[in-house]
């Protein structure tokens, strides 16, 4: 398990030194190709402010889906620059589960629980870093 923040920044310098925000979750991050087909499947639940990262070392679109999930999740994807190229909010745990395909390809993909993409008010284009605590 590892801290991240995510710093939300939008507009020019300027704008961003008014409107930076951070929002911190602390996830496990999953980089092996048998973890990432798992993914959160099988568990009850997760933590409020807990996540999985999922780094894709790819530059293709990405499939994903809820195929034993037992909790309701948002997924956030981001290209190689860590800005959001998608999210899928509210995705339900399923018996006959739809595959959830990225428009443009993906690089990093953040699991949370449903809900938090919208609390935290992220959107398409908003600028994400990643950073380690020291």
């Amino acid at each position: 398990m590892r801290t991240i923040t995510l710093i939300r920044s939008r507009g020019c310098a300027q704008d961003m030194l008014r409107e930076k925000m951070t929002t911190t979750f602390t996830v496990e991050i999953v980089t092996e190709k048998d973890d990432m087909k798992k993914g959160l499947s099988g568990r009850e639940g997760m933590p409020l402010e807990n996540g999985m990262l999922f780094v894709l070392n790819q530059k293709e679109p990405q499939a994903f889906w809820m195929k034993g999930m037992r909790f309701p999740l948002d997924i956030i994807f981001f290209d190689r620059e860590r800005k959001i190229i998608e999210i899928l909010e509210n995705l339900q745990p399923c018996e006959q589960c739809s595959v959830f395909f990225t428009k443009e390809p993906a690089m990093y993909a953040l699991e949370i629980n449903a809900g938090l993409s919208r609390k935290y008010g992220l959107g398409k284009g908003d600028t994400l870093v990643f950073e380690a605590p020291q």
